[in-house]
């Protein structure tokens, strides 16, 4: 299974890198509006976002940094 994996990353990456910085954008922008909301806890309004949080109206994740740049 783990090649079925690295042969998926290595066809992403290699088509991420074929439509370069403008052509992830425009994916990214065409994407966005299907894509959950996440909010970044650390920066966000405290409280009120905790409060929303807490009454289940939004999701909050820690950041992590990406695996590998492209």
């Amino acid at each position: 299974m783990l090649e079925v994996r690295e042969a998926a990353q290595a066809l992403l990456l290699a088509e991420l890198r074929r439509i370069g910085q403008s052509g992830r954008k425009d994916t990214i922008d065409l994407w966005a509006p299907y894509l959950p909301q996440y909010v970044d806890t650390v920066s966000s309004q405290g409280s009120k976002i905790e409060g929303m949080r807490r009454r289940g109206h939004i999701q909050c994740f820690p950041k992590r940094p990406l695996a590998q740049s492209f």
